[in-house]
């Protein structure tokens, strides 16, 4: 999943508006437990070109940190 996020960000072009890229995702991940945000206020935190790095790194904690238990 976080592989094609980064293509999609690499193959969108520079005036590409992030809405259009991420479909308007945001900084939340369901593993199980229905939707969470991944920092306070996530549920309104859209993912964009400058943000994608930060996300995948707090998800990718979170799905490590469910498996861990």
């Amino acid at each position: 999943m976080f592989e094609q996020m980064r293509e999609q960000a690499k193959n969108s072009t520079p005036d590409q508006e992030n809405s259009d890229i991420f479909h308007e995702q945001c900084f939340t991940i369901d593993i199980g437990f229905g939707e969470t945000e991944l920092v306070p206020g996530g549920a309104q935190k859209e993912i964009t070109r400058d943000n994608l790095e930060e996300f995948i790194r707090l998800a990718s904690l979170r799905i490590l940190h469910k498996a861990s238990k």
